[in-house]
């Protein structure tokens, strides 16, 4: 890190620079100490897990205590009701000049609905609403099919930069998803070496594993993997992986910062334009080793 470093969550250093990584922790690491140690919500999120799992006397065997767990109901009947309503997306034609194409457009919409799995993902993400009370869903540009995407986060692989937001897609200056994966994998994946192992159990929320719920009635009391029995599947986090894992964390940032582009006019005349560096003013910045290392730095890849 360059001597005189100071850390301006709207100032992030150009591309290359070598202080992009130490930057990009920075705001992670705020943005994880505000949830984690000021809001404490991970407490809220594993307490509510823990109802939702029927452990309400902790992991200790009590057959002669059932109790009713009213939260499991009331979250299943809800996620039941909003999945079972199919959202309808329509084109409409307005001028009457492309009527079929609008019929089609539509047409292609409910395939891509059922084709890209789409009510699984709904459930996924009320489930999660109805549990922690609250849902990430990360829109992604499917480069090999050409169609837009949907991956639904797991609450504790998400971090928002610290401050209160009406509009989190408008205000938030900078939002980190985190993801535990194998060194070797991060290696391969960036053509890069020397990625270090770093501890993701208990910072995505990988205790949930370790919840067992309420015995009744010759029904067992096991642990639930994540992803499995009445939870949603966390996607793109394996939270729940106990192992030697690199921490690699996606930090969505802002940056209108711009660059001189030289145009030619009809009359061969050139002149010399600022435009925006980053389409849509969105970067994203990819590091790991604790933001000693710098996996990627692009534009908006969805643009």
């Amino acid at each position: 890190m360059a001597e005189g470093f100071e850390f301006n969550i709207t100032k992030p250093p150009k591309k290359g620079h070598e202080d992009v990584g130490k930057w990009a922790w920075t705001a992670f690491d705020l943005s994880r100490s505000w949830r984690d140690e000021e809001l404490k919500q991970c407490d809220v999120w594993r307490e509510n897990y823990k109802l939702f799992r029927g452990n309400h006397w902790g992991n200790n065997n009590r057959p002669n205590n059932v109790t009713v767990n009213l939260f499991f109901s009331n979250v299943t009947r809800t996620v039941a009701n909003i999945t079972a309503r199919h959202p309808v997306a329509e084109v409409v034609d307005l001028d009457g000049t492309g009527a079929d194409d609008a019929k089609k457009a539509t047409a292609r919409i409910k395939k891509w609905w059922l084709d890209s799995n789409q009510p699984y993902k709904l459930r996924a993400t009320t489930l999660n609403s109805e549990i922690y009370g609250i849902t990430t869903e990360k829109s992604v540009w499917n480069k090999r099919t050409g169609e837009p995407g949907v991956v639904v986060c797991d609450p504790f692989a998400v971090f928002y930069y610290p401050g209160y937001w009406e509009d989190v897609a408008t205000q938030c200056p900078a939002v980190c998803h985190a993801t535990a994966l194998d060194p070797k994998v991060v290696e391969n994946m960036y053509g890069t070496d020397g990625v270090e192992i770093s501890e993701t159990y208990s910072l995505l929320g990988g205790e949930r594993e370790e919840v067992i719920g309420t015995s009744s009635y010759g029904m067992t009391r096991n642990a639930s993997p994540l992803g499995e029995g009445y939870t949603s599947k966390p996607v793109n986090t394996r939270a729940g992986v106990k192992g030697d894992n690199a921490l690699v964390v996606e930090v969505w940032c802002r940056d209108l910062s711009s660059k001189k582009t030289k145009k030619v006019d009809e009359s061969g005349i050139e002149t010399t334009v600022d435009e925006p560096g980053y389409p849509g003013g969105i970067r994203c910045i990819t590091i790991c080793n604790e933001g000693n290392k710098a996996l990627s730095d692009d534009a908006n890849p969805n643009l």
